[in-house]
């Protein structure tokens, strides 16, 4: 191996570490971001411009985007629920009586895996 292509690995590096650990990689085009799949192989990309791609970032529901959703208790998947009514600060189903729209974020999900919430677009 020479020094350059030891130089192009240790550049290769940290995404073939977000890889391993799960998060998307992405390439750029004219056309903008694409992921980049697995069967591709980082070493057959030196002349592309990657970067991790940014975790999504996503806000509580409102009352109004979440009466009639089903929804599932992250730590105990098979305890699944719907959301029978919300006001501004509470939001009611058989997991949690009386939890806020937080707590619905942070420990459920709906049963697509999809969070309990909204992706803030920037």
């Amino acid at each position: 191996m020479t020094l350059i292509d030891l130089a192009k690995y240790e550049k290769l590096m940290p995404f073939a570490k977000a890889l391993a650990e799960g998060k998307n990689v992405e390439y750029n085009t004219s056309s903008g971001w694409y992921k980049l799949y697995g069967h591709v192989g980082l070493d057959s990309t030196p002349l592309l411009e990657l970067r991790i791609a940014p975790e999504p970032k996503f806000r509580p529901w409102t009352p109004e985007e979440c009466v009639g959703k089903k929804i599932r208790y992250k730590r105990a998947p098979f305890r699944v629920a719907i959301i029978t009514s919300a006001t501004a600060g509470t939001i009611n189903s058989d997991l949690n009586a009386d939890g806020n729209n937080q707590w619905y974020l942070e420990n459920c999900e709906q049963l697509d895996g999809s969070p309990c919430g909204i992706v803030i677009t920037e």
